[in-house]
């Protein structure tokens, strides 16, 4: 579920350990990227499509 909610909005918050869900420093948004010029004769794994993650703070 937590993949089709990243592709329309491209972001996600995620919740740090040990701390409380009212703290504002607790969470941490995620953004999804895509890198188009990977080469693709070169993916030698199915991990390795070209997607990261980059945490900002929210």
């Amino acid at each position: 579920m937590t993949s089709l909610l990243i592709g329309p909005c491209g972001t996600f918050a995620e919740k740090k350990a040990r701390l409380r869900k009212a703290n504002p420093d607790a969470w941490s948004a995620r953004t999804l990227y895509l890198d188009l010029l990977k080469d693709p004769d070169n993916i030698e794994d199915d991990d390795e499509l070209g997607f990261t993650y980059v945490s900002h703070p929210a």
